[in-house]
């Protein structure tokens, strides 16, 4: 897992993102690019890999109709709670179901990303 991390890192320097080596509280413009890489994901996941639109009241939605606001202090544990819940549910849980294996994804996605520099 820590060559996968080690990639994450490498990637966000390159582009020019805060990675501290200390737990530490990110700025609010860290957090917000943080919550939009997160939505964008997630909704690219959801309409493309599973085939699932997301609508409210028939208008389906995308990562660019929410407003991002900072309403409160980052937490840490809170945040790194939510995060492995993520892994679990949207990196191992989707792997499952499909009956993949990971590491040769995430390998690919890693020299994917990487390219881009």
């Amino acid at each position: 897992m820590k060559h996968y991390v080690d990639g994450i890192v490498a990637f966000m320097q390159k582009a020019g993102q805060a990675t501290p080596e200390k737990l530490t509280i990110p700025s609010e413009q860290d957090r917000t690019l943080r919550a939009k890489l997160i939505l964008e994901e997630a909704f690219e996941l959801i309409n493309k890999g599973l085939g699932i639109g997301v609508a409210n009241f028939g208008h389906f939605l995308k990562p660019d109709d929410f407003n991002y606001v900072i309403t409160g202090e980052a937490d840490p544990v809170e945040s790194l709670d939510g995060a492995s819940d993520l892994f679990w549910t949207g990196v191992g849980g989707v792997a499952i179901i499909f009956g993949a294996d990971l590491e040769p994804v995430l390998d690919e996605v890693d020299r994917s990303n990487q390219s881009k520099f």
